[in-house]
Order: C-alpha cells, then sequence, then structure tokens
C-alpha cells in the first residue's frame, strides 16, 4: 500500500512531532494552526499561517462561523499558495452554528416559510442546527470560501446544543445523544484513499436523525469529506 503523503513530512521536518491519524495512513502535526478570529484581511494573520505551513504544521482547524466565515477565506488564500501541497495538509472545519450572515439566511429562509429544520433558538442572532439539510448547506458553502473540493474533517460544533431542543421536543434523554450522531453513520474515510464514504473504525456510534434518512447527506458528503466529528467545549470526541 503507498505512503499517504503526508507521510514525507516526518522527514522533511524532523524537529516536528507528527501523529498518525487513528489507522488512516495519514500523519498529523502534534500542534495545528486555529483559525478562530482569523480574519482574512489581516495581514498577521496571513503570514502566522504562511510561517506555520514553512514549519511544518499540516493541521489547520476553522469553521463555518469563525469571523463569520473569514477565516475560511483566509484559510483558502494560504492553502491556494501552495507551501504544502495540498494531499499534504489535514484540513478541518466545522457547521453547527447560525450566526452572521448564516444567522442572516436563516431569518430570511423562515421569514419564506422554509427554514432549516430542528433549528434550535439558542439566544439572539444566534441559533444551532444539526439537521442533514443545513450541514450540506453549510459544507457547500464552506468548500466554496476554502476554495476546496473536499475537507478532511467535517466536525459538528458543540452537538450539545441539540439536548436543549430535545428537551423541549419532548425527547427521551436516552434517546437524544442517538440523535445528536447524525453524521456520524456517514463513517470515516481514510485519508489516504481520498475515496468514498467506506467507514472508518474509529467511528464507533451511529445516529438516526428524526426527520431524514442518512442516505442524502452521505450522498453529498461522501466526496467531499473524510472524516466526521463531534466538537464541544468539553473536548473532540468521534462519533
Amino acid at each position: 500500500m503507498p505512503l499517504d503523503p503526508t507521510a514525507a513530512l516526518t522527514a522533511q521536518f524532523p524537529h516536528i512531532s507528527y501523529r498518525p491519524l487513528a489507522d488512516t495512513g495519514a500523519w498529523v502535526s502534534a500542534a495545528g494552526f486555529g483559525g478562530y478570529r482569523v480574519e482574512a484581511d489581516n495581514p498577521d494573520h496571513l503570514a502566522a499561517l504562511r510561517h506555520a505551513l514553512r514549519g511544518g504544521i499540516n493541521l489547520i482547524d476553522t469553521s463555518a462561523n469563525y469571523s463569520d466565515g473569514g477565516s475560511e477565506t483566509a484559510v483558502g488564500q494560504i492553502v491556494a499558495e501552495g507551501i504544502l501541497p495540498r494531499e499534504q495538509l489535514i484540513i478541518v472545519s466545522k457547521a453547527g452554528y447560525l450566526q452572521g450572515q448564516n444567522y442572516a439566511l436563516s431569518q430570511q429562509m423562515q421569514a419564506e416559510g422554509r427554514p432549516f429544520p430542528d433549528l434550535v433558538h439558542y439566544s439572539t442572532g444566534l441559533e444551532h442546527c444539526l439537521h442533514p439539510d443545513f450541514l450540506a448547506d453549510q459544507l457547500t458553502r464552506s468548500l466554496g470560501r476554502l476554495g476546496l473540493a473536499r475537507l478532511d474533517v467535517f466536525l459538528l460544533h458543540n452537538p450539545e446544543y441539540y439536548l436543549s431542543h430535545a428537551k423541549q421536543m419532548g425527547i427521551e434523554a436516552a434517546e437524544a445523544p442517538r440523535r445528536i450522531r447524525a453524521a456520524a453513520g456517514l463513517g470515516l474515510c481514510p485519508f489516504g484513499a481520498r475515496s468514498g464514504p467506506r467507514p472508518h473504525p474509529l467511528v464507533r456510534r451511529e445516529f438516526q436523525h428524526p426527520a431524514q434518512p442518512r442516505r442524502q447527506l452521505r450522498t453529498h458528503l461522501a466526496g467531499a469529506a473524510g472524516g466526521i466529528g463531534a466538537v464541544s467545549g468539553r473536548g473532540t470526541e468521534p462519533v
């Protein structure tokens, strides 16, 4: 089996600690570049990401709601410069929050009578959603801002917010965690293969969404996201 392109980084940057990404064959730097509050029009932020890539950091974490999409735009700009080849990068983004332009989109859709299903109204100007329709929409928008054909990892942002929604909807406590794991049934694909939705052993639990079968979202994500997980304030957990 051929080595994943990320394996070459371990020899190219011997001073950097790399770790295997589960048993996918990919290698990821122990430290990554975090895109929270990174802006596309801030030269210092862009310079910092360039510096990280030139130093061998190949893990980039961003999100649809970071700087209202500006973080993903910034990452896309620097990735396009080719400091490290795309196939040597592990790019992570997230979906779940509706703020800024996503919140405005949600309000418009609600006014038109076609809201995203299963919206959690968290506070003024803030909603949360993990419905497959929303995740598919967000993945498309994230890829557009990043200028990429696919993500390596797609995380569900703070899925515990669904618990408050579940309580309001009368969903039993034992059932709610299973519903939170919406995209988990898509599986985690080996990064080296970069193709197909073959489930990875890292994914141990599945989620059945109450409103829609997984097939539609699986079809949309299979070629666009290499892995699915969940991230919250209490840490990141494969689902």
